[in-house]
């Protein structure tokens, strides 16, 4: 599946703050994870919603409690993804 070049590079950003040990495996279950969702949606391209709710879900929930600064400081509202606080 294709991806538009804003979730490829939002994606991207976002790995970069992912541990280089596990950032490969974090990024090929969050790109799986992500044209799921855009699937779900009946989508042909994942766009920027798909692919961080992709990451999202691919992230360890014990985890995500971390990704809320690592989105703001990507310029996301992770309200809009139901984060815990």
């Amino acid at each position: 599946m294709d991806w538009t070049k804003e979730a490829e590079s939002k994606l991207k950003e976002i790995l970069a703050e992912v541990p280089a040990m596990v950032r490969d495996m974090a990024e090929g279950a969050a790109r799986e994870k992500a044209q799921e969702k855009a699937e779900e949606r009946g989508g042909k391209l994942v766009e920027l919603d798909d692919a961080i709710a992709g990451f999202i879900a691919a992230t360890p929930f014990p985890m995500r409690r971390f990704l809320r600064p690592v989105l703001e400081k990507k310029g996301l509202d992770p309200s809009k993804y139901n984060l815990p606080k």
